[in-house]
């Protein structure tokens, strides 16, 4: 076993600190992995190793990348025992073949809690009128229903992806959904016993919100957030008062006072991981979508702003059109992000609100992805040479 090798026996965290460490393969793994399971984590199995004679060298890989690949029932036979202590077993494979070396990488995870999907917005607004009608008859979006200072909105097959409340950033609200409840309680253990704020929903909020269950916790900045179990669909398919061509709500952008802090933050406690950065600006996803959570380093918290992706770059250019002769304030675009690939249009609607179209956002589905570092300037932010006139993408 390596040097670097921990005593996965005696080597124990208190609980919900997590650490990485390094081990390389070697004719003892199997020991080593039947151990994990004693592990808090995460714990990276990997060889990296320089290539002294060419052929001998990777066929000693090939052998450890076969090994692990029969213990890959092992891995998964783990589950059980680890999910009865709160923990979730993670394996992904990935192979490098090129000139210097060869990596095979199984990771174990701890205590990870898994959201599957964004479900929704609360925004604040100091006129709710004038805002469902920026809402609906610019953007897009179709009204669902009013209660009392409460006007919801949508533009997929979501009960509603914004609901509008009277007041300002302090109601800004993202909820995510995880998969049952069971996961939804594991995630207020976790986030509690981590030392976050985290409050249970009452029924009327339930009611409010059209889920089944939630808690609510918030970031290191600020930021609040809800955890919700079965949020409802809509039984109505979207009909809007405007064809701006939305398909679906698909991220959010935030202010964040300490972006590599937050980014921690998800990284640590959520199966959210960086796909690219822009200077400190981290564009996080928990599924294949190239980012599902932008941080942008701010003075202060709150929602940066809201995304639709839209059916196809005539459904922008239409918009972007539409909007000029409506002389509502475009901030940025039409342009193409570096980072996602994503063609845009951002602009500004109530309270300083900025929205977002974008169509032709990057899938990534390589599992050999690496995440990339791109410069804080406006080129990173748009290829085409669009300048932002938005407080968070300048420098």
């Amino acid at each position: 076993m390596a040097e670097t090798s921990p005593d996965l026996e005696t080597d124990r965290l208190p609980h919900g600190y997590a650490v990485e460490k390094t081990v390389a393969l070697s004719p003892g793994i199997r020991d080593l992995i039947g151990r994990i399971g004693e592990a808090v984590g995460p714990v990276i199995l990997e060889t990296d190793e320089e290539e002294t004679a060419p052929s001998a060298k990777i066929d000693e890989l090939r052998k450890d990348l076969q090994e692990i690949e029969e213990l890959r029932g092992e891995l998964m036979g783990l589950r059980g025992r680890i999910a009865s202590n709160g923990y979730t077993l993670c394996y992904r494979r990935r192979l490098f073949f090129r000139k210097t070396c060869a990596k095979t990488i199984a990771t174990y995870h701890s205590r990870m809690i898994e959201i599957i999907d964004l479900s929704y917005l609360r925004v604040g607004a100091a006129d709710l009128e004038e805002a469902v009608f920026f809402a609906t008859e610019t953007i897009g979006l179709q009204e669902v229903r009013r209660e009392d200072d409460r006007i919801y909105v949508r533009g997929d097959e979501r009960d509603h992806d914004i609901c509008y409340v009277k007041g300002g950033v302090e109601e800004h609200v993202v909820g995510f959904e995880v998969a049952n409840d069971q996961a939804l309680q594991a995630a207020y253990a976790e986030l509690d016993a981590a030392g976050a704020s985290v409050e249970r929903g009452t029924d009327a909020e339930k009611t409010d919100r059209r889920v089944v269950d939630f808690f609510k916790f918030s970031d290191p900045s600020g930021n609040r957030f809800e955890i919700v179990l079965r949020p409802f669909k809509s039984t109505r398919r979207y009909f809007p008062t405007r064809d701006a061509g939305i398909a679906e709500f698909s991220h959010v952008g935030l202010k964040t006072t300490d972006a590599p802090r937050d980014e921690k933050f998800w990284t640590t406690n959520f199966n959210i991981r960086p796909n690219d950065w822009i200077g400190d600006a981290g564009l996080l996803s928990f599924d294949a979508v190239h980012h599902r959570i932008a941080l942008f380093p701010a003075d202060t918290h709150g929602i940066q702003h809201i995304n639709f992706q839209v059916d196809s770059i005539d459904d922008l250019m239409r918009s972007y059109y539409h909007l000029s002769e409506k002389q509502v304030h475009i901030v940025f675009g039409p342009g193409r992000h570096a980072s996602s690939g994503a063609m845009f249009l951002y602009f500004e609607g109530p309270d300083g609100m900025v929205y977002e179209y974008s169509h032709g956002v990057r899938i990534i589905d390589d599992p050999n992805y690496r995440p990339r570092q791109f410069p804080f300037t406006t080129e990173a932010f748009c290829v085409w040479g669009a300048k932002p006139d938005i407080p968070e993408f300048r420098d």
